[in-house]
């Protein structure tokens, strides 16, 4: 789950992109708010077991960015 102001959410969809982009207009503070969402939701799996707890996201981060 993400919690993006004050609702939880499964997944984004349009709506919900579409309110980020208009509150973040600039490309990298919009970045930068999205990989927050992901590192938050991300811990929050880790510490409630439904994440693999051997998951390291410093170590098994895979560079998603194409060449």
């Amino acid at each position: 789950m993400m919690k993006i102001k004050d609702k939880e959410h499964q997944f984004l969809g349009f709506k919900e992109l579409e309110e980020l982009v208009l509150e973040f207009p600039n490309d990298a503070s919009l970045g930068r708010y999205i990989r927050q969402l992901y590192w938050d939701a991300l811990i929050r799996k880790k510490n409630t077991g439904l994440l693999d707890q051997r998951f390291d996201p410093q170590t098994d981060w895979i560079d998603a960015t194409p060449t």
